[in-house]
């Protein structure tokens, strides 16, 4: 299974490479996990070298370069809960972890101290405590979707300390790196990650949607165009639209469009569809008025009758039948 390595190791790139693209106002939180991802393949590279049997001294930086990871991410949820996440100079503190994994394989070489087993240690102990930390981040996360992903970091933090105590494990008896279980689970881990992302990018939803709508800066024009796109293209007609579906046909996110909708109208998402609806029946009665209502109302994108009555009146103040007898042509 060492044949996962390189594909961790390109994906891990290029989500570095994504990240670090972003703009708007969580551009430093991005930029964490930006470094977070480029680690990951700078580690996976070393340890394909080691599966390699490349010289271990290569290799003496790779327990520092582990315990920087979960500092990166520590950081990265912590810019999320205080934009725009500049560092501080009190967070060199959190370099202490990593400078002592990288001493502590030199001493080891110096033959003063033996050190193998005080690496790993460490190093779990310094996992398990960033996903602690980041955990209760998470808990004072206030949207659902940054909370969700709040945990979601702090899951594959504890799943990372876990992987690392099970490939430690093997590593005592004579297991070769590449076929390692703890390995093959870690890196599993990873692409599952990566499906996932994928998944709800595709989807706009989830905490992964969250993150890129924090990301955009606002676009100009972007409420001209959404109206344009229910003008032109008629998206209210179909009774089962949804904000996602909306979403997914005009490529941005749910949370943008709620928001625009809110802030330019000043109304709920199903009160503003509803509008479009009893519009397009107003005019339809106006120009069948003898066409029955049942038949109407489906075309304007109304499943229900009781729906119908309630948004036609809530909009007009009538209801439908009522409207249509005050507008017939020679009505006193």
């Amino acid at each position: 299974m060492i044949w996962l390595l390189p594909v961790s190791i390109t994906l891990s790139a290029l989500m570095s490479l994504y990240l670090a693209s972003l703009k708007g106002e969580q551009r430093v939180a991005h930029i964490w996990l930006a470094a977070s991802f480029a680690l990951l393949a700078l580690m996976h590279a070393l340890t394909g070298l080691a599966a390699s049997g490349h010289p271990a001294q290569l290799h003496l930086v790779r327990p520092a370069l582990a315990a920087a990871f979960p500092v990166l991410i520590f950081l990265h949820a912590r810019a999320l809960t205080r934009p725009p996440g500049m560092p501080r100079r009190r967070d060199l503190s959190h370099l202490t972890g990593p400078a002592v994994l990288l001493a502590l394989p030199w001493l080891d070489g110096l033959h003063t101290l033996p050190t193998g087993w005080l690496v790993d240690v460490a190093l779990f102990a310094i996992t398990v405590g960033y996903a602690v930390v980041t955990l209760g981040l998470a808990r004072r996360m206030t949207p659902p979707p940054q909370a969700r992903w709040g945990v979601m970091l702090a899951s594959w933090l504890a799943a990372t300390a876990v992987g690392d105590a099970i490939i430690v494990f093997e590593l005592a008896r004579p297991v070769p790196l590449s076929g390692s279980v703890g390995l093959v689970i870690s890196l599993a881990g990873l692409i599952g990650f990566f499906v996932y992302f994928l998944y709800c990018s595709l989807h706009q939803s989830g905490p992964i949607a969250w993150i890129r709508a924090r990301a955009r800066t606002p676009e100009r024009g972007f409420p001209e165009r959404l109206e344009a796109h229910m003008v032109t293209r008629e998206p209210w007609r179909d009774a089962e639209l949804t904000v996602a579906r909306l979403a997914r046909q005009i490529g941005c996110p749910q949370r943008q469009i709620s928001e625009t909708i809110n802030a330019r109208w000043n109304m709920s998402v199903s009160r503003w569809l509803a509008t479009y609806r009893v519009a397009e029946a107003r005019r339809l009665m106006l120009e069948t008025p003898k066409r029955p209502l049942v038949e109407l109302m489906l075309d304007c994108g109304f499943q229900t009758r009781s729906n119908f009555n309630r948004a036609f009146k809530d909009i007009t103040g009538q209801s439908p039948s009522v409207w249509r007898r005050a507008h017939e042509k020679g009505h006193p």
